[in-house]
C-alpha cells in the first residue's frame, strides 16, 4: 500500500483511489448524474470497442452497438485446429 501512496504523491495529483482505478484489470466507466461518461480506466479499452474522445458522451454514443454485436474474430490457429464435420 505504501507504493500506491508514493505513486499518488510522486508529482502527480492523483489520489490513491485514482491510482487503484487506473491499475484495475476490471473495466471501470464513471458517469455524471446526467449519464455522460466522466472517465474510463485503461481496462475499458481492452473490453469494449469504445471510440476516442468518449468522455462527455453518452455510453450509447461511445460504444458502437454494431461492433458489440459482431461475432468475435478467431485467431487463424484456432480456426485451423477445429475438427471438420
Amino acid at each position: 500500500m505504501k507504493h500506491l501512496e508514493r505513486e499518488a504523491q510522486d508529482g502527480s495529483e492523483k489520489t490513491i483511489a485514482e491510482v487503484l482505478i487506473d491499475r484495475s484489470p476490471n473495466g471501470i466507466m464513471m458517469t455524471t448524474a446526467d449519464g455522460r461518461i466522466a472517465a474510463v480506466n485503461p481496462a475499458v479499452h481492452e473490453l469494449l470497442p469504445i471510440v476516442p474522445g468518449a468522455v462527455g458522451r453518452l455510453p450509447i454514443q461511445a460504444v458502437p452497438v454494431e461492433r458489440l454485436a459482431a461475432p468475435p474474430v478467431q485467431p487463424e490457429s484456432e480456426v485451423s485446429r477445429r475438427p471438420q464435420e
